[in-house]
């Protein structure tokens, strides 16, 4: 799970901040994780964004982000 969090929508929403690299090295991380501790399980990537404006928050959640890229 990637977690974003931003004070305003200027730029563009949280979850948007999550690219193609990062996404990249999030899938390489677990891939390492799952086969260091023997895990024989398909992986969910999810991302969490929170945008804070004037003291409110606001969470997104999306399940199923982005999935491992193929190479």
């Amino acid at each position: 799970m990637e977690v974003k969090t931003r004070s305003s929508e200027q730029f563009g929403e949280p979850e948007t901040f999550v690219s193609l690299q990062k996404q990249r090295f999030i899938v390489a991380a677990a891939n390492q994780y799952m086969l260091e501790h023997d895990i024989d399980e398909e992986a969910q990537f999810d991302i969490v964004s929170i945008l804070t404006e004037n003291g409110k928050f606001t969470l997104n959640h999306l399940p199923d982000a982005f999935y491992p890229i193929v190479k």
